[in-house]
């Protein structure tokens, strides 16, 4: 999986620097091109202590924390970042309590312009309740409270969105392996469904059924020691940086990926981040320039061996950083910077053009600060949510020839999704395989709240039709059934959708679900198959007798629709966990003229409608006498 991810982040980059304009190595920005950046605002918060002796503390968050929002004003132009950690007094406006973030982003939010860009960082514990809400933990959460002491996620959106349309970056490292030191365990916060006009770019330092962890090496997180070092220029001089002088997020995002995916095989640790860009033109933005001595204690944790040195350039002779009362020293000795020997990406880059990067030596006006109650100087698989066509065409039975040029970008990414789990199966991509989660049943959580009482049964249509999507949009808002607003459904979503199921498991390979009256395959087709193809399936279904019935038919998109889920609930998958995870993509029997056919994408929670010459699979139902 991360061979594929960096295949395809080469080959975007490489893209990117054609429709964007990157400018050369070495190149410099005027003035104009900086300011035309507009204003840049972040928040960093760090917590290492809370006061809830349930939960456990987290010695390095702060440190990622007020690292980060020294490299964003130094390197980045930054012209406010605010700071929350909790080595201030608990009546300090720095201090990371409920009330002071949230006065703090009020604060910020009234000052942003529409041109703003803004960057939200949180390292500490995150917490998500049973019924998929999502909380970031303050200093003062209490376990026992969450709702009326913690922060949801939903308000930091909603922060982020306050800039301009696009441009808020969300970097998050809440998903501990250990979030309170006794009693029932809690889920942390992995990644989720996001609106795209609110959130441009996200980084989780884990995905779901992994962890984030601190660093033996040195005091910061992994994930937050990466992007430290990679927004201090390493990302633009290692990896697949281009080597311009400045980091761009996609820059940002690839280094990260590759560090804790290094960090991960060396320590025997599962810990893969889940980096996503929503939006293209972002990709391509200069976040920080490249400066010339990154800080060493924090490279010493990101480097699992030494950088390959070129012997016709010496090495510069190591550089003492200035003692700073704020900063832990590194736990063993580091190395200077030396210059790296730059792999070549396994695709060609077009001729670069202008590109609107950060000066080399920005100013500082006075108006730009750390903000933490005091003045505090000198304190001590990026995958872009959009299909791309892959440079190698496969042979023409393995995928059929699209119809149109939608129609190609997203055959190629459900094409380049199989690929990568055929990788996985015959372990030709070890680092994926290894981020498998784990066959084991997971402990099961005591019940803390009774059970609700079951949902009215409703009636939903099984014979087929011919649907256009509005048609598809109608029974979404109808039925209330939920689908994310994807590039490719366009207006025929429904992110507020919040249908609700009532499974049994029959154990005989089928799963019973009593709102609807439905009996479902409890897997399905073993392989991707046409359309024709999936109706020869079902009639062999019914010649078998499977599960002792001969009525099974395919679902029609209302069928199918009630099975999505609001969030990843089985792997990386919006379907429940009482169903296999092998079926991504399902058909319906529902048309759209002569030539397409609707299905449905679990992995990334919407409906489309594809050739019927296209590969899906099939996951047949049953209507209840």
């Amino acid at each position: 999986m991360r061979v594929l991810f960096l295949c395809l982040l080469a080959g975007l980059l490489a893209l990117f620097t054609s429709v964007a304009g990157f400018s050369g190595p070495g190149a410099t920005a005027t003035a104009e091109a900086f300011e035309s950046l507009g204003t840049r605002c972040a928040v960093c918060i760090g917590i290492s202590d809370y006061k809830d002796p349930d939960l456990a503390d987290l010695p390095f968050a702060r440190n990622d924390a007020r690292e980060l929002a020294v490299t964003l004003r130094d390197y980045g132009g930054f012209d406010r970042v605010q700071v929350f950690t909790d080595d201030h007094d608990s009546k300090d406006p720095g201090y990371p309590s409920r009330k002071n973030i949230l006065a703090g982003l009020d604060e910020i939010r009234s000052r942003l312009g529409r041109d703003a860009l803004v960057l939200f960082f949180f390292s500490g514990h995150g917490v998500t309740d049973p019924g998929g809400r999502r909380f970031l933990l303050p200093a003062d959460a209490m376990v026992q409270d969450i709702p009326s002491t913690a922060i949801s996620l939903e308000t930091v959106q909603q922060f982020l969105a306050a800039g301009e349309p696009g441009r808020g970056i969300l970097f998050l490292d809440a998903a501990r392996p250990e979030i309170r030191s006794k009693g029932p365990t809690l889920q942390g916060i992995y990644p989720d469904r996001y609106l795209r006009d609110r959130v441009s770019t996200v980084f989780y330092a884990a995905e779901e059924d992994a962890f984030s962890h601190d660093h033996e090496k040195a005091p910061y997180g992994v994930f937050g020691a990466a992007l430290i070092a990679g927004i201090q220029g390493e990302a633009d001089r290692e990896v697949r940086g281009d080597n311009d002088g400045v980091v761009s997020i996609m820059e940002l995002g690839v280094y990260v990926d590759e560090k804790l995916n290094e960090w991960s095989m060396e320590s025997g640790k599962p810990q893969s981040p889940y980096i996503r860009i929503f939006d293209r033109r972002v990709a391509t933005l200069a976040l920080t320039r490249a400066g010339d001595s990154p800080d060493e204690r924090v490279l010493a944790a990101v480097r699992i061996k030494p950088p390959d040195v070129p012997e016709d350039i010496p090495a510069p002779p190591q550089v003492e950083a200035p003692a700073q009362a704020e900063r832990p020293e590194p736990a063993g000795p580091t190395s200077a910077p030396s210059p790296v020997a730059r792999q070549p990406l396994p695709v060609e880059r077009p001729e670069p053009a202008d590109r609107v990067t950060l000066r080399a030596e920005p100013e500082k006006p006075e108006s730009r600060e750390i903000v933490i109650g005091e003045q505090a100087p000198g304190i001590s698989d990026v995958e872009v949510e959009e299909p791309v066509a892959s440079s190698e065409e496969p042979p023409p039975a393995s995928r059929p020839a699209p119809a149109s040029e939608a129609d190609r970008k997203a055959m190629d990414f459900e094409f380049e999704e199989r690929e990568r789990e055929d990788r996985i199966v015959s372990s030709d991509d070890p680092a994926a395989a290894a981020s498998l989660p784990d066959a084991a049943p997971k402990e099961v959580k005591p019940e803390t709240t009774p059970p609700a009482a079951p949902p009215e049964p409703v009636s939903l249509r099984s014979r087929p039709e011919d649907l256009s999507e509005e048609g598809v949009r109608s029974l979404l808002l109808e039925n209330d059934f939920y689908a994310t607003c994807w590039t490719y459904n366009g207006d025929f979503c429904n992110p507020n959708g919040e249908f609700i199921n009532s499974y049994r498991d029959n154990g005989d390979g089928t799963v019973t679900d009593d709102r609807t009256r439905l009996m479902w395959q409890k897997g399905g087709s073993p392989s991707v198959m046409d359309w024709p193809e999936a109706g020869t399936y079902v009639q062999k279904l019914n010649r078998e007798r499977f599960a002792g019935y001969d009525d099974w038919r395919l679902p029609t998109v209302e069928e199918l629709a009630s099975l999505m889920e609001r969030s990843w609930l089985n792997d990386d998958l919006f379907v429940a966990a009482v169903f296999s995870s092998a079926q991504k993509y399902c058909w319906s029997a529902d048309t759209k003229g002569v030539e397409r056919a609707w299905k449905s994408n679990f992995h990334l929670g919407f409906f489309l409608d594809f050739p019927i010459s296209d590969l899906s699979a099939v996951r047949a139902v049953r209507s209840l006498r």
